[in-house]
């Protein structure tokens, strides 16, 4: 019987970053979180850079009845907060503490320690439910973006059939697409967890090889549980990390079924000779 390959298996990945967010109701004291994670941090090599008020458009969709024929309605508002940013003095790894959302923007470009960083975020966020009793979360979740460039040849060799869905599905013979540029999203819940995936796919070609055509391809998945299914108030760590944790064996497994077997052989042995931009060694 052949072994089922795990995370922990893969010796090379496809990120150019990984997205850490948590979102709850407005706090507007929020300054009062970051005074209190400010040393702390320091300590971590992560330091207070700017302090900002960004302003996010939100889109609100409400979902029709199944029985209407009525069609979605979608409600724009923008929304301004305040937003504190933690700059890490090895990378362009960020924590974002603001008065909805705590975000940690993991740069993939160096090698990266996906545990490390899960236990400041937790930390965190403990931090803020002891300060803040009263907070109430509305979202939590992990996205992590793949990125790479491949030749012509190639694509098919590291996409597989989930990845190009609907086009090949029309077709019999789905290898022979030739794609110039392709976009598509996908919202499911798959294992109680909402997923966001976005494939992308851009005809151009080779920097130091005008003549040979090449695709940048973007896999980009997020996977996220909704205020419903998050506790009230997390007990400790290993309560926050497994949620975490869990999201994230989903997101492997979606992320192994849009790659071919043959490729993910590959990010298991290290092998990059089908992958020209975009393949890094894990740590």
């Amino acid at each position: 019987m052949e072994k089922e390959i795990k995370r922990k298996d893969l010796t090379s990945n496809l990120l150019s970053k990984v997205i850490l967010r948590l979102d709850f109701l407005r706090i507007v004291n929020i300054q009062e979180l970051v005074s209190d994670l400010q040393n702390k941090l320091n300590n971590l090599g992560f330091y207070l850079t700017n302090e900002n008020i960004t302003n996010e458009v939100e889109f609100q969709i409400n979902d029709p009845d199944v029985s209407s024929s009525d069609n979605l309605i979608v409600k724009k508002t923008v929304k301004r907060e305040q937003m504190f940013v933690f700059q890490s003095s090895k990378d362009n790894t960020q924590l974002l503490i603001g008065e909805s959302c705590i975000i940690f923007n993991i740069d993939c470009e160096k090698k990266y320690c996906l545990e490390y960083y899960i236990l400041i975020f937790c930390d965190a966020i403990l931090l803020a439910q002891d300060k803040f009793k009263f907070i109430k979360f509305t979202r939590l979740g992990i996205r992590k973006i793949n990125n790479v460039i491949c030749k012509e040849s190639k694509l098919y060799y590291l996409f597989g059939k989930c990845f190009f869905s609907n086009s090949n599905d029309c077709l019999n013979n789905a290898k022979m697409i030739n794609y110039v540029r392709r976009q598509s999203v996908d919202n499911f819940i798959y294992n109680n967890h909402s997923f966001n995936v976005s494939k992308f796919i851009q005809e151009g070609f080779l920097e130091n090889d005008i003549n040979k055509k090449a695709y940048n391809v973007i896999l980009d998945i997020d996977g996220y549980i909704k205020e419903e299914d998050i506790p009230k108030k997390f007990e400790d760590t290993k309560e926050l990390d497994d949620i975490i944790t869990n999201i994230n064996d989903d997101l492997f497994h979606i992320f192994r079924c849009n790659i071919t077997k043959e490729f993910t052989n590959d990010l298991v042995k290290g092998v990059c000779d089908n992958v020209e931009w975009g393949m890094k060694k894990n740590d």
